[in-house]
């Protein structure tokens, strides 16, 4: 099933009042419910001082929806993240089993500075220069009634499953991002039919936060006024698929046994995307970029300084 979006980019940041830029922030016109599994291919994703790029997803009326971050980073950073932010009594489940840290428990988005159920990659390959070096990857992500989950490859170990259209999740590794539906968060009660978001944000709340952190120089704001800074800042999309399965499937390990039933059944003549980002900007100077309106109450958002053990 082929993604659609529209540019629904409409915010800019007033600067010395004179300066203004603004960016991309694409959105899916469907909403997709529970049983989606969404496959992204990167060839190249944004990195830099002042930007904020994101793929994720939300339902309408944030935060009683929910939010799912697939694909995130700031600044410099070199570790990428998926989170999840949601309405209250909604923690992230101990007892799923994945590859990342976990940063934050609780998935509440009206406390810790709106920072989610945060979890970081434990690995450099999958944001920032490594990843465009890599020649991009392949992130992955399920969303049914019973668990949220991130996977990402690098190219060449994407599954052949994957690449013939036939994502089959029980033969997978274990993911680096994990979320049981349970005691700790009914995903029933607190995730809604969820549109697609591919957004380059600019100093917004989370990235202002982060920016003294890293080795970004000088205020975050003077350092996207000059165009040349984001060469590296863009998105390079080589396809976004959607398949549908089963509302309540889950992810199983690869066992001894035969593997269970397929999860994920793509559509009849199902064929490989067009890339949703068709050019890539040939030089650095005409880039611009966006912040997103600095508030709490939208998805995305983080004000006031992040937890310590966000980066």
């Amino acid at each position: 099933m082929p993604a659609v979006f529209l540019n629904t980019a409409t915010g800019t940041f007033k600067y010395n009042r004179t300066a203004l830029r603004s960016s991309v922030r694409l959105e899916s016109l469907e909403r997709y419910d529970v049983g989606t599994m969404v496959i992204a291919d990167f060839h190249h994703t944004p990195y830099g001082c002042a930007s904020w790029p994101a793929f994720w997803m939300h339902g309408e009326d944030w935060p009683k929806n929910g939010e799912i971050d697939i694909f995130e980073g700031w600044n410099d950073n070199t570790h990428g993240r998926a989170t999840l932010h949601t309405t209250p009594n909604c923690a992230h489940d101990p007892t799923g089993t994945q590859t990342g840290k976990v940063l934050q428990e609780t998935c509440d988005s009206s406390v810790n500075w709106n920072a989610g159920c945060s979890v970081e990659d434990p690995t450099p390959d999958f944001y920032g220069p490594t990843l465009n070096k890599n020649g991009g990857a392949v992130f992955a992500a399920m969303y049914t009634t019973s668990e949220i989950s991130v996977w990402r490859w690098r190219r060449q170990d994407v599954p052949d499953d994957i690449k013939s259209n036939n994502p089959r999740p029980e033969l997978w590794p274990t993911p680096v991002a994990t979320w049981k539906s349970g005691a700790s968060c009914d995903i029933d009660k607190h995730f809604g039919p969820q549109n697609m978001i591919i957004n380059i944000a600019m100093c917004g709340d989370s990235d202002l936060n982060t920016y003294a952190q890293g080795k970004c120089p000088g205020k975050c704001y003077d350092h996207l006024l000059k165009g040349s800074n984001y060469k590296e800042v863009y998105f390079a999309i080589n396809s976004i698929k959607i398949f549908k399965g089963e509302p309540d499937a889950v992810s199983k390990p690869v066992t001894a046994t035969a593997p269970g039933p397929k999860l994920v059944v793509p559509p009849p003549g199902l064929k490989p995307g067009k890339p949703v980002v068709p050019t890539v900007p040939k030089s650095p100077s005409p880039i611009p970029g966006k912040e997103l309106p600095s508030s709490n109450t939208k998805p995305g958002g983080a004000a006031g300084p992040p937890p310590k053990d966000h980066s």
